[in-house]
């Protein structure tokens, strides 16, 4: 079983693709009900196994949601692919502390909470895997 918390991006959809195509059984997460399930009609459509859960990456609570919900229906976790992200484009001169606390909960502590939650399902099992992507955006007008 893989969990992939993700943002349902154009490379954010392959990973979840490939990962059940190699036999996983994929928990899709994200914000956006509408992109979360057109990914797990995609990987189903080819025969795989999938299932989503909406959640806030900002919230620890809807973290052990994830994890809860991988638990209840695959019985495990073996694969932990921490893919969210949140960018800030503010110039430092603007950028808030609130702001700031939002790009480093989502990108820093939301995926060592989650490490922290299947690591003891992994040490268990003597194997597992932790995977942490840190992806910089492609150039834009907005940010340059």
């Amino acid at each position: 079983m893989q969990l992939l918390p993700a943002r349902h991006q154009v490379w954010d959809v392959p990973t979840a693709i490939l990962f059940a195509r190699e036999g996983a059984k994929v928990v899709v997460t994200g914000r956006n009900e509408k992109r979360a399930k057109a990914v797990v009609d995609q990987i189903k459509a080819e025969g795989n196994e999938a299932t989503y859960i909406v959640v806030d990456m900002l919230k620890t609570e809807d973290l052990k949601r994830i994890v809860d919900l991988a638990l209840d229906k695959y019985g495990t976790v073996d694969i932990l692919f921490n893919n969210a992200g949140l960018l800030s484009i503010t110039p430092i001169q603007e950028l808030t502390l609130e702001e700031w606390d939002n790009v480093m909960r989502v990108n820093v502590t939301a995926p060592l909470v989650l490490s922290q939650l299947v690591a003891p399902i992994m040490k268990k099992k003597g194997k597992g895997v932790l995977l942490i992507r840190v992806r910089l955006p492609e150039p834009t007008p907005a940010t340059g």
